[in-house]
């Protein structure tokens, strides 16, 4: 009997959990062609599913500027695909601002543009996910031979996000090791999940100087345990074009004060260990 409750109570400790999963991956291509003021989106945005669960209401969403266009959603098996066709005619004001930082941004219509690129899906239960990456093109009315400088930007951004759990604050610290003065907007994205508390800043860097800014956000309807990456994005002019430079980090969500997990964790193993003595003892 001793022997019989030992082993149970090993099987009771060292059980293991097993959990279906959903992976839902993919960009987005596309082409901007650039006539008169009018921008012609072309492309094309395929995700799959490679977890073992099935995903509803799954569509991709991209977002520039002001502009923004979704999929229609979609229920995607494991193992499975589906791609997404766009075309669209986009007045290029629509892509020189985003409805948050349009007010004192009086950067260039025509340049290297910041492109919000997310995937959103539900799980069977119908709670909602998303994921986001932020990628860069060329867009408006930029020379061939000012396309690469573009992309060749002075700028470098290293992302250091510090959280005490559902709460975190992004430390954006900026290198310009170029020779003119950069003056932009610093704004921080993430997942829908996640709220962003600091509004768009304007920022100046001098030549050859860094600065660091810190930027916060905290979890809304993530769950614990989840990891989302943070990206800064500083918009600037660059000459007569816009540029834009790109940071990012991994942030997980976890809970406020592990050290009461630690506690009540330990609390339970010494409870399981007095209860198994006492039946010993009695039996």
């Amino acid at each position: 009997m001793k022997k019989l409750f030992l082993y149970a109570l090993v099987l009771i400790l060292s059980e293991p959990v097993f959990g279906k999963t959903i992976s839902i991956v993919g960009s987005p291509s596309l082409s901007f062609q650039f006539s008169e003021g009018q921008v012609n989106v072309e492309g094309e945005f395929e995700l799959s599913n490679f977890g073992d669960e099935a995903a509803i209401e799954v569509f991709p969403e991209i977002e520039i500027g002001k502009w923004r266009w979704a999929g229609n959603p979609v229920k995607l098996m494991p193992q499975a695909r589906n791609r997404w066709s766009l075309a669209a005619q986009v007045d290029l004001k629509d892509f020189a601002c985003r409805k948050d930082t349009c007010v004192d941004n009086p950067l260039p219509q025509s340049g290297l543009f910041p492109i919000l690129v997310w995937r959103h899906y539900k799980d069977l239960n119908g709670y909602p996910f998303s994921a986001l990456t932020v990628e860069r093109a060329i867009i408006g009315g930029v020379p061939e031979d000012r396309q690469n400088l573009l992309y060749s930007s002075p700028l470098k951004q290293i992302v250091k996000v510090k959280s005490n759990g559902e709460a975190f604050v992004a430390e954006v610290t900026i290198y310009n090791s170029g020779s003119t003065e950069i003056e932009g907007v610093l704004s921080l994205f993430t997942t829908r999940e996640v709220l962003i508390e600091t509004k768009p800043m304007a920022i100046t860097l001098d030549p050859q100087s860094q600065k660091t800014f810190d930027l916060e956000g905290k979890n809304i309807s993530g769950l614990l345990g989840s990891v989302y990456q943070v990206y800064s994005v500083l918009e600037y002019r660059d000459g007569e074009f816009r540029n834009a430079s790109i940071g990012n980090a991994a942030w997980t969500i976890q809970e406020a004060e592990t050290t009461n997990i630690w506690i009540f964790t330990i609390l339970g193993f010494l409870i399981i260990g007095i209860i198994a003595v006492l039946y010993l003892r009695v039996f």
